[in-house]
């Protein structure tokens, strides 16, 4: 077995796998780490900030990968997932946490199998058993099944490494780059300037900050979409840099072009930036930039050529093309071994 991730499990206890799209082959990146991992350590963590491991697509109605371990693994499931999992397994513990699918459970795979994985609602729940299954439970390497946008919350406080997985599903060719490319430049964000950084995280329950050249703080109590019918309300007449505690979009991006407002947006983290490819590079264009607090570890990118509703590509050249674009990412076929 060729080992493609030897790099990222060595630097990474913690890694999250995240889909820029459903059918980009997540969890097949999934179980390649898995794999991987197991001829490396003893044990090994997995859980889920969702859903993961179904026999089927609950929305194409086709089958799906479905999320297997070694014996031994510690994996975290709901008592509703429970009754899917394969793997015989020993309850290790019977958390506090509970949601639509009934307790948040710890368990044990006493053998080789196949599993579903759910995790709890908040994210912090979720932090806190991804430490309990690395300090209670002697995981060596815990592996989060995750959504972009909770992963990026989640990884920015634990301070773990990501993989994105892209696909074909995407669209065609130029699509599938172009999309890729966005979500890279997003989950690689530089950290904003460590003055300006110290000032935000002394003023965390505040809502807008705006920073004039000189990086004195002007301070607003709701978050900028709060002011988007009057976006320099409070601002610096001429602000450099913008910090909001919400949401970075298209419309923040378009009322402040209209006042000429070309400045470094800055968000906590990339969970925060929500915007269209056309609008960033509108955004870009004009002067503009982001910046983030919390910075985002991507290790690598896996990329799916086959898509089940549509063109697939042949898998060399696919891997080739996104590897052209990935600024310096590691790109892999977990598929192919390649």
């Amino acid at each position: 077995m060729r080992v493609l991730f030897k790099k990222e499990l060595k630097s990474n206890s913690v890694i999250s796998v995240v889909g820029l799209a459903k059918n980009t082959g997540k969890t097949t990146t999934l179980n390649k780490l898995i794999e991987e991992a197991k001829s490396i350590y003893k044990s090994i963590g997995v859980i889920s900030t969702g859903r993961d491991g179904e026999r089927v697509d609950v929305f194409t109605g086709k089958a799906k990968p479905r999320i297997f371990v070694p014996a031994g693994s510690v994996f975290v499931t709901t008592e509703e997932s429970l009754v899917m999992c394969e793997a015989p397994w020993k309850l290790l513990k019977k958390t506090r946490y509970s949601t639509s699918m009934g307790r948040v459970l710890i368990l044990k795979a006493l053998m080789p199998g196949f599993v579903e994985v759910s995790g709890p609602v908040s994210v912090n729940e979720t932090i806190e058993i991804v430490k309990l299954l690395g300090k209670d439970y002697k995981a060596a390497r815990v592996f989060v099944d995750g959504s972009i946008n909770r992963t990026a919350i989640i990884t920015s406080r634990l301070k773990c490494g990501v993989v994105l997985a892209t696909g074909a599903v995407l669209g065609d060719l130029s699509e599938i780059i172009k999309e890729t490319l966005l979500k890279i430049t997003m989950l690689t964000l530089p950290v904003v300037d460590g003055k300006i950084k110290k000032q935000i995280l002394r003023k965390n329950n505040c809502g807008t900050i705006s920073f004039n050249k000189r990086k004195e703080a002007n301070v607003l109590p709701e978050s900028l979409l709060n002011y988007i019918e009057n976006i320099n309300k409070g601002l610096f007449d001429r602000p450099a840099y913008i910090y909001t505690s919400g949401a970075i979009t298209d419309l923040i991006m378009e009322a402040l072009l209209k006042k000429k407002l070309v400045v470094e947006l800055i968000a906590l983290d990339a969970s925060k930036i929500h915007v269209s490819r056309s609008a960033f590079e509108k955004w870009k264009n004009n002067g503009g930039s982001f910046k983030v607090v919390n910075k985002i570890n991507l290790v690598a990118i896996t990329c799916n050529p086959y898509n089940p509703m549509g063109t697939s590509y042949e898998p060399k050249r696919f891997v080739k093309a996104i590897k052209k674009y990935s600024l310096k990412i590691p790109v892999y076929d977990v598929v192919q071994g390649s």
